[in-house]
């Protein structure tokens, strides 16, 4: 390899390490969270319909805002757009045969 690569290694975790701090924080804020109670069930449902219902469709709409606008973005905001309009339907099918 030599001696650049042996720089390019060094480079690449003086860069990653800090970028990954902010992850190891979360985990261990769980972790303490969940070993002492304070993260419930109920936190956990709080926290995934926080996810799924405001955060997930501001962070679209914020990449849909950063982009730059031609006709191609407009025709995936339409799409978007109209996905999130469509009916949803809620029946459940099962490996057995019958659907719900």
């Amino acid at each position: 390899y030599g001696a650049a690569h042996g720089h390019a290694v060094i480079i690449t975790f003086v860069i990653a390490v800090p970028a990954c701090r902010g992850v190891h924080i979360l985990v261990a804020v769980g972790f303490i969270a969940d070993k002492t109670g304070i993260y419930t069930e109920k936190a956990a449902r709080l926290c995934t319909d926080l996810l799924f219902y405001i955060i997930t469709p501001a962070k679209i709409i914020q990449s849909f805002l950063l982009m730059d606008y031609d006709s191609q973005a407009a025709q995936g905001l339409a799409v978007a757009a109209g996905c999130g309009d469509a009916p949803v339907t809620t029946s459940t099918y099962s490996p057995l045969g019958s659907r719900s």
